[in-house]
């Protein structure tokens, strides 16, 4: 299940995000993955990555796993268009192909999936690429 919270009214296409979503809960061979989607400003964003990260700036994205049991995840991941479109600019990448990568990644981090070394970040950014159907 996605559900979407979409504060700054930011584009999105919800049948790409839940095929990302199948695609995830797939490789990472989760059956029942429930996932709260936040769209939020940069304000907003910088509130809760210093609350739970101590890290005083505006990210990205940010994901949280809620809860785990035998039914299932429950997770919540946060996006910030505003950032994600100033490093699609940067990058000279679509926007779209941007926020689709942070979706997959902030649901590969509900799902388990994490980047504590150069080697896993490496790790994860292919399975990314695997789950977009890009390759690097």
């Amino acid at each position: 299940m996605l559900e979407v919270s979409n504060q700054v009214q930011s584009w999105y296409q919800r049948k790409r995000l839940l095929v990302l979503m199948k695609k995830v809960q797939k490789y990472c061979g989760k059956r029942n993955v429930s996932v709260s989607l936040a769209f939020v400003t940069p304000g907003e964003m910088k509130r809760v990555n210093t609350l739970y990260r101590k890290k005083d700036s505006a990210t990205n994205v940010l994901s949280f796993l809620i809860e785990k049991n035998r039914k299932g995840l429950v997770g919540e991941v946060i996006i910030c268009p505003s950032v994600v479109r100033k490093q699609a600019k940067q990058q000279g990448i679509l926007y779209s192909q941007h926020m689709e990568r942070l979706f997959v990644h902030g649901l590969l981090h509900v799902c388990g999936v994490h980047h504590t070394s150069k080697n896993l970040e490496k790790r994860m950014e292919k399975i990314e690429e695997k789950i977009l159907g890009r390759s690097l």
